[in-house]
């Protein structure tokens, strides 16, 4: 019988890692199935103008953008959202260097984000 491999075991540092992780995740794939990078593709918004575009909730959108800001994934300037520049090179659906058809399945971004 094979050796069971043997694992330090984790802290609570290390599962608090794992949901941030998770979080953060869940936000950049939040905003690619509503199809966020898209809707700005070169342009600044307010979130108003983006939650409009994309018919989702005025309040909601304005947090999602604004932890996409934090994430680094979008820049906030005189409270108007445009992609960051690696949002701009790898996550704009449109650009054919997208990064997504790598990280998503349908089971997991579905296809909303193609719009």
């Amino acid at each position: 019988m094979p050796k069971e491999e043997s694992r330090p075991e984790l802290t609570a540092d290390d599962i608090q890692q794992l949901a941030r992780n998770y979080q953060r995740s869940r936000i950049l794939f939040t905003a690619y199935e509503l199809g966020v990078f898209t809707e700005l593709g070169g342009e600044r918004k307010t979130s108003a103008e983006v939650a409009s575009a994309l018919g989702t909730d005025p309040r909601a959108t304005d947090r999602l953008l604004s932890a996409l800001a934090i994430l680094g994934l979008l820049n906030k300037e005189e409270g108007r959202f445009a992609n960051a520049a690696a949002a701009a090179r790898y996550t704009w659906f449109a650009v054919s260097r997208s990064i997504w058809p790598a990280l998503c399945t349908a089971s997991i971004c579905g296809t909303r984000g193609a719009r």
